[in-house]
């Protein structure tokens, strides 16, 4: 088992929203649709040497089906982290940020999931993702950016 010195020092939450639907799904006038996520995420290096500052932005429509009476959720949400001083950067860099924002976002999930706890169905977890395709997409956008500018 690998043991890493990572240290969630403390996670805030800057803005949550979680809409229920007004009216259950009515699947003789509505179409279903599928779930639609968006992830975006910023880095940040403290001053001190291998702290960090992730901000995790999630909005989230649900499938529309009879079984889900949420509309929509969002979450804003950020974490400091840091690593040991002895870690050498490279090793450093194949954590941040991959193994911060899937810590983050696991975060991320249990804040929602606490937060429609008390909702009629029941908590509401947030899909699972895959942190790499999140890391591949937001480096396109990023080099996309950079050649347009």
């Amino acid at each position: 088992m690998l043991n890493l010195d990572m240290t969630l020092k403390r996670i805030w939450v800057w803005e949550i929203k979680v809409i229920p639907l007004e009216k259950p799904f009515n699947q003789d006038k509505e179409k279903e649709y599928p779930e639609d996520i968006d992830i975006d995420f910023f880095v940040a290096k403290h001053d001190n040497h291998n702290e960090f500052v992730i901000t995790l932005n999630i909005t989230y429509k649900p499938p529309r089906n009879k079984e889900i009476m949420i509309d929509f959720i969002s979450i804003k949400v950020s974490a400091e982290i840091s690593f040991p001083d002895t870690l050498e950067e490279e090793e450093l860099r194949s954590y941040v940020p991959s193994l911060c924002l899937a810590n983050l976002y696991g975060s991320a999930r249990g804040i929602i999931a606490q937060a429609t706890g008390l909702f009629p169905q029941g908590p509401y977890f947030l899909p699972v993702v895959n942190i790499i395709e999140l890391l591949k997409k937001k480096q396109k956008k990023l080099l996309k950016e950079e050649k347009n500018n």
